[in-house]
């Protein structure tokens, strides 16, 4: 297995490929990425390669964009495997795991830890003081490999769902009044609206 750092913005459309395949899980698919949101990150990842000049201009200009899409790819069989993508938390010393994953096929043999640790290692050459990640609840084997690299438990969030719900009624408005749409130049009216 080849471990590298992501090459920008070679590895978009690969990496749009694999995402959308890593985040399936058949043992739970509420978990699994749904086929609208894989349209929006196929969506996301072209925009992104489009207007890459102008980011990669930005990153020259601004050093804090610089830290603004980092992380490794593990390369097998001559395709990305797995992934790990972090970022700076602004200008501080605070970084963000936004994405670790493993193609199915590839899980259990080490890959996400491999690209973890070599992306910790990066964040700490660059100052990271704190880092930290989310992950969804229930899902063991990353949250034991998580610990098992020194992250705590700080949180915890539940998701609800509410299946065709019936939506309270509009109230009338008193006569006399009528719901409008303001123009963007129209600022004297927001101002007075405040």
């Amino acid at each position: 297995m080849e471990l590298r750092p992501i090459d920008l913005p070679r590895d978009l459309t690969p990496l749009g490929d694999m995402l959308y395949d890593t985040f399936q899980y058949p043992e739970n698919p509420q978990w699994s990425v749904q086929t609208d949101e894989k349209e929006d990150i196929s969506h996301m990842l072209k925009s992104f390669r489009r207007i890459w000049p102008l980011i990669h201009i930005a990153q020259v200009l601004a050093p804090s964009l610089r830290d603004m899409f980092r992380g490794h790819v593990a390369i097998e069989d001559g395709k990305i495997v797995g992934v790990t993508i972090i970022q700076r938390h602004g200008t501080t010393n605070a970084w963000v795991v936004g994405t670790v994953g493993v193609l199915p096929g590839y899980r259990r043999r080490g890959i996400a830890r491999a690209g973890l640790e070599k992306s910790l290692a990066l964040m700490r050459e660059h100052g990271a003081e704190k880092t930290w990640l989310g992950v969804i609840n229930g899902n063991t084997p990353a949250q034991r490999l998580y610990e098992s690299l020194g992250f705590e438990v700080y949180d915890g969030m539940t998701d609800y769902s509410l299946g065709d719900p019936t939506l309270p009624s509009v109230p009338r408005l008193p006569a006399g009044f009528s719901i409008s749409r303001l123009a963007r130049s129209d600022w004297r009216t927001r101002i007075a609206l405040e």
